[in-house]
């Protein structure tokens, strides 16, 4: 092995797993031990006596039935994440203790993001069915499904990366990435009333105005745009922490009329939004690229507290015919 390989895996396993060592006889009697033990709350040993009474989980344990056993992230004295390997050799068995902190507070950021995401499924599922639910008159959104016109704003937000990412990246890292981000993003969104219409790769769309009124939905959007560019420098902040990667966001927000419906595909009835603001609010996002907002002039007009945020600009849409005025805001 490269001797580059060696010092990494040194200083892999003894300058950041603080190792210690126990080695007992077949009994489970111990013979010598080493290492940081302290900082396991182990201290006071003596020579013979059992490794029960240091490691309670090892009653009962030895001999071995088999020839290494693996503990991820115990509990030890001092309520330290361990990872315990026991192995065994000639004349008794090895215990290896691996400080397991920094693994056990993955888990933890990993168990909030999926109770977070559980939340925010039963959240999407309860906004779902509301509208869907076309059977009544107290309809949330009263929409027909017939369709209607409505004048909302729409919010398009690409995650930056992703794509490269995906072609290096486990499936199961992958997700779990997808789902801390969208997770965030969604919840942003439901906080300000809006409506998540559809995740598609490495995008999101959302819908505002469906319980607000028109000059609100705007605000509604942008506000919730600002609050996703919070959330991810927060996740950002701990996947350096954790050593994993960073993404960034663009969004595009547009304002104006469009065609709002039901669509029945068997028994399930999809909401759906088809117009000219949903096309533009497109454009701007891909306009926007990373770390920024790209908003219409529609959109700018109802955002006074936010408006010295955004800068002036054009774009020309071919799609349209038109040369539209944007507002960009940077705010990474």
């Amino acid at each position: 092995m490269p001797a580059p390989i060696l010092d990494y895996l040194h200083d892999l396993t003894v300058e950041k797993c603080s190792p210690a060592y126990l080695f007992v006889e077949k009994d489970g009697c111990l013979i010598k031990w080493g290492g940081e033990l302290s900082g396991y709350g182990i201290k006071d040993l003596s020579e013979g006596e059992s490794i029960v009474n240091t490691l309670f989980f090892t009653e009962g344990l030895f001999p071995l039935n088999e020839k290494s056993l693996f503990f991820p992230r115990v509990k030890v004295e001092n309520n330290r994440s361990t990872d315990i390997h026991i192995f065994a050799a000639d004349e008794g068995y090895w215990i290896l203790l691996l400080d397991a902190s920094a693994e056990e507070r993955r888990w933890t950021v990993l168990q909030q993001n999926m109770n977070e995401l559980s939340l925010l499924r039963s959240n999407l599922s309860k906004k779902r069915q509301l509208i869907t639910s076309m059977e009544t008159n107290e309809v949330l959104f009263n929409l027909q499904e017939k369709g209607e016109r409505r004048y909302v704003t729409v919010l398009f937000a690409k995650i930056h990366g992703i794509n490269a990412y995906s072609r290096q990246a486990a499936s199961e890292s992958l997700f779990a990435t997808l789902e801390q981000h969208f997770s965030a993003m969604a919840r942003s969104i439901i906080d300000e009333g809006g409506t998540l219409n559809e995740i598609a790769g490495d995008r999101l769309i959302a819908v505002f105005g469906l319980e607000h009124a028109i000059e609100s939905s705007s605000l509604h959007a942008v506000q919730a745009a600002l609050s996703m560019f919070d959330d991810l420098k927060e996740i950002n902040r701990l996947n350096v922490q954790h050593n994993r990667p960073e993404f960034n966001i663009g969004i595009g927000i547009t304002s104006g009329q469009v065609s709002l419906g039901v669509i029945r595909i068997k028994k399930q009835k999809i909401f759906n939004a088809v117009g000219d603001a949903v096309h533009i609010a497109a454009r701007l996002e891909q306009e926007a690229g990373p770390d920024k907002i790209y908003i219409d002039r529609n959109t700018f007009k109802h955002i006074k507290q936010f408006q010295k945020l955004f800068s002036a600009s054009t774009l020309r849409m071919p799609s349209v015919n038109e040369t539209l005025q944007v507002f960009s805001c940077e705010v990474g």
